[in-house]
């Protein structure tokens, strides 16, 4: 039986299944207060019915606490209830909300850090590797030119440009 056939039917037991197989804590709400009605239509002889379905309600939303123990809704007025939990439900919401806007940020920063971190490591090794070759070169150039080579076949044999090994050969002792 689905919810649409069970809200048709007009009974205590069609109530509580609508309560059961409700997609959500807020859509829970309606019925049980329709429950409650049902209770409390039978008088003050169905008041054990009524705290064993507060009993039951609390725990089945146990996880998201609509109904406090501090509350005492038992003592309830019928039309205070449906209010309460409304209320205590969009606070649930809200609560969850920011908590997953928390989380969210925590992992965007996160993500954004370990990004930043592997960019510049690979942009250091690439820079210091680029360096390194450069400074390689500049010694092999500065090797040939005290062997004697003309700056022109040095610069042609390195990779670097001529006015490079110029600069390079002042720099050497004679």
């Amino acid at each position: 039986m689905n919810a649409a056939e069970l809200e048709k039917m007009s009974n205590l037991v069609a109530e509580v299944f609508r309560v059961e197989l409700s997609d959500s804590l807020k859509a829970s709400i309606l019925p049980f207060v329709s429950f409650l009605k049902w209770t409390n239509k039978a008088g003050p002889e169905q008041d054990h019915l009524k705290r064993a379905a507060f009993a039951w309600y609390k725990r089945a939303q146990m996880p998201a606490r609509l109904i406090k123990d501090k509350d005492h809704a038992e003592s309830f007025v019928l039309e205070e209830i449906e209010p309460m939990l409304s209320e205590r439900v969009e606070e649930w919401t809200k609560a969850l909300r920011e908590e997953g806007k928390a989380e969210g940020l925590a992992k965007g920063k996160a993500e954004g850090l370990a990004k930043g971190k592997a960019e510049g490591l690979a942009k250091g090794k690439a820079e210091g590797l680029a360096e390194g070759k450069a400074a390689e070169r500049r010694m092999v150039a500065a090797r040939l030119l005290t062997s004697g080579m003309d700056a022109a076949e040095v610069a042609e044999v390195t990779g670097l440009s001529v006015s490079e090994v110029l600069t390079l050969r002042e720099t050497l002792p004679e």
